[in-house]
């Protein structure tokens, strides 16, 4: 189910990137450099990810205490996890879903496309708040699993996609962002296990 997961996102949140490439590469002839600068695709620096694993912080304590809140999970894509009991197997399946079914494809998408193409229109600011309400448009969706999860829905992703767009624009890389994103989505995936 995780893998279908990744796999379902990867479509939905890598292809317009692909797409993008591909379109600027054609109409405005970038080279695979310049069209990787305008993505974020490079490394970053290490205090980057120092700040990111601070950040983390705070929104790993708040994806654990919202998960806390309930235990109306069916219907997400922490059911999977939902009272199981511990093995290495679900702490695996809790990796793949914070980095590859979560945080890398949409941070690729929401900071690397979106809050990219948005700063280079209107300066970081703007496009900050703007990319960081865009991202939270989709954890919507999470209110019709519980309307008492609307921190996960909404608190959670306007604070993460701020922090995670001025990563990209401090590092002018995404790889931070995706520490800070996905570190948070995994904790909720191990907080709802069964630890008994």
């Amino acid at each position: 189910m995780a893998f279908l997961a990744a796999v379902q996102n990867a479509l939905i949140f890598v292809v317009p990137m692909v797409i993008y490439a591909v379109f600027v590469r054609w109409r405005a002839g970038l080279s695979a450099g310049e069209i990787a600068q305008r993505l974020a695709l490079g490394g970053g620096e290490r205090r980057d990810y120092g700040y990111a694993l601070l950040a983390t912080v705070p929104l790993v304590v708040l994806s654990a205490a919202v998960t806390g809140w309930t235990s109306s999970f069916e219907g997400s894509m922490l059911a999977p996890f939902l009272d199981k009991p511990v093995s290495a197997t679900l702490v695996f399946w809790a990796f793949n879903y914070g980095f590859i079914a979560t945080g890398i494809p949409e941070e690729l998408l929401f900071r690397g496309l979106i809050a990219g193409a948005l700063e280079r229109r209107m300066g970081f600011a703007y496009a900050n708040v703007l990319q960081a309400a865009i991202f939270t448009l989709p954890h919507l969706l999470i209110l019709f699993v519980d309307v008492s999860l609307w921190p996960l829905a909404v608190l959670l992703p306007m604070v993460l996609g701020m922090l995670a767009g001025w990563l990209r624009h401090r590092s002018s890389s995404v790889w931070p962002g995706v520490l800070l994103h996905a570190l948070p989505n995994m904790a909720g995936a191990l907080w709802v296990l069964d630890w008994s």
